[in-house]
């Protein structure tokens, strides 16, 4: 896989890659069946992995903080609630039943058992030796569909057909949904060769599963999980760099994006613009968090009570990205939703506002009439200022 030489290497030898192609495209070997292939800016995606292994060097954490573990818990509930089909709409519901799980609570019901089943894949791809292959990726997709009313010994059970919907357009049809996967995994064991490594192979991963989409359900959960494995085997543990809760706020323009992609030439530039914006943004959620969660520590005088969930530390690490010093409510609301569901009812999150402003983390301002939040703490304003999206 990838190894520091990718992201340190200085002198590419872009002129042999691309003679002869003035626009500067490099062309992947996916997909294997179309005479288009899923191009990009050669010479931008080689900058741009360098600007992000340097950026996430620069503020990397500590990888067995508590905040890699909520972050985890987290991530499980943005790969569920973007993709899981879970009953129970209420999210604080949601990330309680993930902790107790992740805790060890053995899964009551069908929610409950999806977490489970994406604990123990998420679990078994960080395993040493447990390589991306296709022997392995056949026990992760029994892993995911266990337990779930899909028969697994029958692929009409579980495969998509011409009458299943998706989101995206331009998909692989399904009578070569078999031949393109196992296209897939002979080009992943060829990666370590390419030029192209590092994030935009994770990408291309994304985009090329997303493609394929060879099931009925969890095929932008399993389109993550493979990045992420990926990025776990490229042994620079940056697994937590997988920008799905980010991707989740924006969904609208990651689905426009990629299905402009599809429908089009098979150009990634667009959207791999979008994806390096959002990876960089979760770098700097990475360590919003884990600057809030070591403020808790240093300074006793702030009350714990403050975060009654994890979901409520999340909402605080989002509002600590806003660019301005107060903001007004709507603007509150528009940034903290998932997939365009609110999290937070409007009375739900004028009560945690108000109670912010009653422990002194927030304060309440008046511009031209109108009320306005900002940070009363000076603690809390000092990490807000500290990086930019």
């Amino acid at each position: 896989m990838a190894n520091l030489d990718y992201f340190l290497k200085k002198n590419w030898n872009t002129n042999k890659l691309l003679d002869g192609n003035e626009s500067n495209l490099y062309f992947s070997k996916i997909p294997s069946f179309s005479a288009y292939k899923f191009n990009f800016n050669f010479k931008n995606r080689i900058n741009n992995d360098h600007f992000l292994y340097d950026y996430s060097l620069a503020f990397k954490i500590n990888s067995d903080s508590k905040t890699i573990k909520e972050i985890q818990m987290l991530e499980i509930l943005s790969l569920l609630e973007l993709d899981g089909n879970l009953e129970e709409k209420n999210v604080l519901v949601n990330i309680k039943r993930i902790k107790e799980i992740y805790d060890g609570r053995k899964p009551s019901g069908k929610d409950e058992k999806k977490i489970w089943n994406l604990i123990e894949v998420l679990n078994l791809i960080k395993v040493e030796g447990f390589n991306i292959n296709e022997n392995n990726f056949e026990l992760i997709i029994h892993i995911i569909f266990r337990n779930l009313g899909f028969d697994l010994d029958s692929k009409n059970s579980y495969y998509r057909n011409e009458k299943d919907k998706s989101i995206f357009k331009g998909l692989v049809e399904t009578s070569l949904i078999d031949k393109e996967l196992n296209y897939l995994f002979e080009n992943i064991q060829t990666l370590s060769k390419n030029d192209i490594q590092g994030f935009t192979s994770a990408y291309l991963l994304l985009v090329n599963f997303i493609f394929i989409s060879p099931y009925k359900e969890f095929n932008i959960l399993i389109a993550f999980l493979l990045s992420k494995w990926f990025l776990v085997k490229m042994e620079l543990e940056y697994e937590h760099l997988t920008p799905i809760n980010h991707l989740g706020i924006n969904w609208k323009n990651f689905v426009t994006l990629l299905n402009k992609s599809l429908t089009s030439d098979f150009n990634l530039d667009e959207l791999f613009v979008f994806l390096d914006s959002s990876l960089k943004s979760k770098v700097n959620y990475l360590y919003r968090f884990d600057l809030l969660n070591n403020l808790f520590l240093e300074n006793k005088k702030i009350p714990k009570s403050i975060f009654p969930n994890i979901i409520c530390k999340a909402f605080i690490v989002n509002v600590l990205s806003y660019k301005n010093n107060s903001w007004k409510i709507e603007k509150i609301k528009s940034s903290f939703n998932y997939k365009n569901q609110v999290i937070f009812t409007d009375l739900q999150l004028e009560s945690y506002l108000n109670f912010l402003v009653e422990s002194k983390i927030l304060k309440t301002i008046s511009k031209n009439n109108i009320k306005n939040y900002a940070f009363a703490d000076s603690d809390f304003e000092k990490i807000r200022r500290l990086l930019k999206d």
